[in-house]
């Protein structure tokens, strides 16, 4: 198994564990994501996005218009780790490691889009996001409107998001590699 983690810093020595930037009051973690799950993450960090996902891999993906160019134009660095030590948070791909991890190697990516394009998932821009969410979760009744595993991650940068962020990934304590 293949655990990355995605940055746009292009020379990360050691990996500390530490709360998520918009929830400091979570456990300190270091974060990773497995193989299959990784194009939901082959886009800046501040680029809001759904993932709609069927057997364990991403098969859309929708971007808000607004946020399109820093997509097509960004490049990040995808930082791999070795698995030992991380739990599995049984939750669309997502270890976590407690303890603090060295990269046993780092790559650079450019042209996300071609990325996520030869994984063969198909990717919408969408004239608002906040609008496309709705199509997968009625936020009056808080339930998902569909089977599928949904993603929308970084939907609180969006200037017309009404609704408050969603939580950190959690580990569960139970599971390791």
């Amino acid at each position: 198994m293949r655990l990355y983690h995605f940055s746009e810093e292009p020379a990360i020595r050691v990996f500390d564990p530490r709360p998520p930037l918009r929830h400091p009051e979570s456990e300190a973690l270091v974060y990773a994501i497995e193989d299959a799950w990784s194009p939901l993450y082959f886009f800046p960090r501040d680029c809001p996005r759904i993932g709609v996902c069927e057997g364990g891999k991403p098969v859309r993906l929708l971007i808000d218009a607004r946020f399109e160019d820093l997509w097509r134009n960004g490049r990040l660095f995808r930082y791999e780790f070795d698995p030992a030590g991380f739990m599995d948070c049984k939750d669309h791909g997502v270890f976590v490691a407690t303890r603090q991890v060295l990269p046993i190697a780092v790559e650079l990516l450019e042209d996300l889009p071609g990325l996520v394009a030869g994984r063969g998932i198909q990717t919408e821009i969408v004239a608002s996001l906040t609008d496309a969410a709705a199509e997968f979760y009625d936020f009056e009744e808080r339930t998902f409107r569909c089977r599928e595993h949904v993603s929308m991650i970084r939907m609180a940068l969006l200037p017309d998001w009404p609704f408050e962020g969603g939580g950190p990934v959690v580990p569960n304590r139970d599971s390791g590699i």
